[in-house]
């Protein structure tokens, strides 16, 4: 095969995995969510949209309350003991119908009242679980190397109790590619959060019946809608008029939510052994076994070694069993596909190198052989049709793949699918064409090959147009199966001639803008940014514009202005790690008033001191900048971990403050002490070692230096410093007001006179600023 053949290979394989990625991510989002607290009672987000944009949708999620220790002290007030299951007002009510459903295995799950939906899903997943753990008890029992017929029949009854109980949830958020799959899932993920919600209540569960639906109702003025919410959880149940018969269902945010709530209490759910009803073990075995629910015979007798070993977690999820075998299934799915589309390619080239070394007339004569050439080119691409279905059924129903791998292996094999369709249409309809215009033209008893080409001419163009309609609609199809609503497809297929009918040249340029942002990414949604003027959070990067939240507002910043705009990112992305979206923190202090090299040294030692222990901020740096002859700026940065603006301008405002403090610190670190002329040698050398030993009673200071280094006009002036290492600025403020009136106790007991008045320091309210525009507090 060519090179250039090995590139056009290489470029369909990248275009169909980024079509996978990109669908398959964003709709399995919510198990990548980061793990939640454990908490008493499941709490979920309010994710129901029925619940909060309708006016009429009745919500009875109850005030959580508030987790009481049992210290004396703390108003007396302990937690509510847990309600075991056995002793909740249902009860009895799921006892009777967990015997209705073992009778009589046939009916709806599905009710017209909360409480009957609620309680036959979960009598009906209980019963489910217990029989498949039976039924993997006794596969060792069961003789010969396939299942009995009784057997078949508990495995028959399994699987119907099993699709009556998925009637009840309401699936629609799913896209219909891997609906079916995902709902199935959700159900087992569901009963094992009821499992906990009715092991763990600290109060007792009034489910509303029929009659409390008809209260419901009252007062209501549009009843299309309603909705009621499983007290302290994110479970609801929704009844919509236009469904037949009012019944309840799991609305399609409880459903889509199923995997996100059965995470929080995952580590809980399985430790409710021999509580009544509850099946602890049913969502592990079923994600880590092949098939359905009940695994092959042949599986479940393999020894306990075995299964010990292929059943370990290996990657989301998946065990070592799965894993090795779809590995597998997709090497052989490759080399297969590979091989097919390397003789269709090569069927190109031959047929190109035939037109390049034969004459004219062989070429002509040549026209009534492509209809066989056509038809084998046919015959290249209908076998991966069915080996992509096949494929798909072996890794996501055989293995039984769950999660974020069966999404992605739905969407492969989807798209997979779809493209090669689309493929097959094309060279069906140009085979038929060939053949079409051969038949037509034998039937008008001519053999002439120029009428032939005159007669496919005619022909091709309508076929070309049916295999471009079909193509078209499998790939409008394939858009709705992974998920985008019917509505935007068609509005998507409208918009190119509509643009460049209208001239939309506005569009046209945000749209291309928008596809350069998104290929070079100079920013990404979450980051810290200045496009232009505006300075915020990247909250969206749509095609047409890009969305900064700002701390006032929310603006929208067409993606042609900001492609030719300045983009200043404050997120360094050598720093990032998994998801976090870290940005840089700038704080610039200005200083009016002279300092030595000296302070210079302290202040910055101080403030990269604080930088350093910040809880807010990782590799802080610290400079200064003299602006003016007379002033100096210090600057301090660093990268912080901050999603609103909220937690940014606090953080800038409790580091500014700080550094304000610091600088009030170093300027009160540095004491003059002016004594008169007269004052006696011997008292003039103690004096170091006397302010030495008043600085020094206190152990967070330590002594710098005191020296004579001005002889003014009337005194002799001691200048001397120390560092304070208080863990707050009140604390330090406290330590000077102490060495102050220790200096003047010492001036006074020395008779030292001193020719100027010096100020003791009177620490002033919290509420009062200092003269020198530090908080004191």
């Amino acid at each position: 095969m060519t090179t250039a053949l090995r590139r056009f290979l290489c470029f369909c394989t990248a275009c169909l995995l980024s079509i996978v990625f990109t669908l398959a991510i964003p709709i399995d989002g919510s198990a990548q969510d980061q793990p939640s607290e454990e908490k008493a009672d499941l709490v979920q987000e309010e994710s129901d949209g029925i619940d909060q944009s309708v006016p009429n949708a009745i919500d009875t999620f109850e005030t959580p309350e508030v987790e009481k220790s049992t210290i004396v002290g703390i108003e007396g007030e302990v937690l509510k003991p847990i309600i075991k299951i056995d002793d909740q007002p249902f009860y009895g009510e799921l006892q009777r119908l967990a015997l209705f459903w073992d009778d009589s295995p046939i009916g709806h799950v599905e009710d017209r009242a909360p409480k009957e939906t609620l309680l036959n899903f979960y009598a009906v997943m209980a019963s489910i679980g217990s029989e498949i753990e039976a039924i993997r008890r006794d596969a060792k029992q069961d003789p010969g190397f396939g299942w009995t017929p009784e057997m078949k029949t508990r495995i028959h009854n399994v699987d119907v109790l099993f699709g009556l109980a998925i009637k009840a949830l309401n699936g629609s958020d799913f896209p219909e590619s891997v609906r079916s799959d995902l709902v199935d899932e959700a159900a087992i993920q569901l009963k094992l959060v009821l499992d906990y919600v009715f092991s763990n209540s600290r109060r007792p569960i009034e489910i509303p019946d029929e009659e409390g639906v008809r209260l419901m109702n009252q007062g209501l003025v549009k009843r299309d809608v309603l909705s009621w919410r499983l007290p302290s959880t994110g479970i609801v149940l929704a009844s919509d008029a236009e469904q037949e018969g009012n019944d309840w269902y799991f609305s399609p945010s409880t459903v889509a939510n199923a995997a996100r709530m059965y995470k929080e209490i995952e580590s809980h759910a399985e430790k409710l052994q021999g509580v009544p009803f509850a099946t602890p073990d049913f969502y592990r075995n079923f994600i880590r076994t092949p098939w359905h629910l009940v695994p092959p015979k042949w599986y479940l007798n393999l020894p306990s070694w075995i299964h010990e070993f292929i059943e370990v977690d290996v990657f989301a999820g998946q065990t070592a069993f799965q894993i090795l075998f779809a590995t597998l299934a997709f090497v052989l799915y490759v080399v297969f596909v590979f091989a097919m589309i390397s003789r269709l390619i090569t069927s190109h080239v031959d047929r190109v190198t035939m037109l390049t070394t034969s004459s004219a007339q062989e070429r002509l004569d040549g026209v009534w052989n492509e209809d066989e050439v056509a038809w084998r080119r046919v015959l290249f691409v209908f076998p991966i049709l069915p080996l992509t279905t096949i494929s798909k059924v072996f890794v996501d129903d055989y293995l039984n793949f769950t999660g974020t791998p069966l999404v992605f292996t739905t969407y492969f094999f989807y798209v997979a699918w779809c493209l090669s369709a689309c493929l097959l249409a094309f060279y069906f309809f140009e085979a038929l064409g060939k053949s079409g215009a051969e038949t037509l033209l034998r039937v008008r008893g001519s053999n002439s090959s120029i009428k032939l080409k005159r007669w496919g001419s005619r022909v091709q163009p309508i076929c070309r147009a049916f295999s471009g309609i079909v193509a078209l609609f499998l790939v409008y199809r394939m858009l709705i199966q992974l998920g985008l609503p019917g509505s935007l497809v068609l509005a998507l297929s409208s918009v190119p001639g509509l643009a460049i009918a209208l001239g939309a040249s506005k569009l046209l340029s945000n749209l291309f803008a928008g596809f350069s942002i998104q290929t070079d990414r100079p920013l990404r949604v979450g980051e810290f940014c200045r496009i232009g003027e505006y300075l915020g959070y990247v909250t969206k990067i749509g095609l047409r514009s890009i969305e900064i939240q700002t701390v006032t507002s929310t603006v929208a910043i067409p993606n042609s202005v900001a492609d030719d705009s300045i983009i200043v990112n404050f997120s360094d992305r050598q720093l990032l790690t998994g998801n976090e979206h870290r940005q840089g923190v700038e704080i610039r202090v200005p200083i009016s008033v002279s300092l030595t090299s000296a302070q210079v040294n302290q202040l910055l030692f101080f403030i990269n001191r604080y930088l350093e222990s910040s809880d807010e901020l990782d590799n802080t740096r610290v400079n200064v900048e003299q602006v003016k002859v007379d002033e100096l700026t210090i600057i301090g940065f660093g990268y912080g971990d901050f999603l609103t603006w909220e937690a940014y301008l606090e953080t800038r405002k409790k580091i500014f403050v700080r550094f304000k403090q610091i600088i009030a610190q170093i300027l009160m670190s540095r004491i003059v002490l002016r004594v008169a002329y007269q004052t006696p040698e011997t008292v003039r050398r103690r004096i170091p070692d006397q302010l030495k030993e008043i600085v020094c009673l206190d152990e967070q200071i330590t002594f710098g230096s005191c020296e004579l280094l001005k002889i003014s006009d009337y005194s002799y002036d001691f200048i001397f410093d120390f560092r304070a290492f208080h863990p707050t600025y009140s604390l330090f403020l406290k330590a000077v007001d102490r060495i102050n009136h220790d200096l003047l106790s010492y001036v006074e007991r020395e008779n030292i006179v001193m020719p100027f008045p010096t100020s003791i320091f009177i620490q002033k309210p919290a509420e009062l600023m200092d003269l020198r525009g530090v908080n004191p507090m």
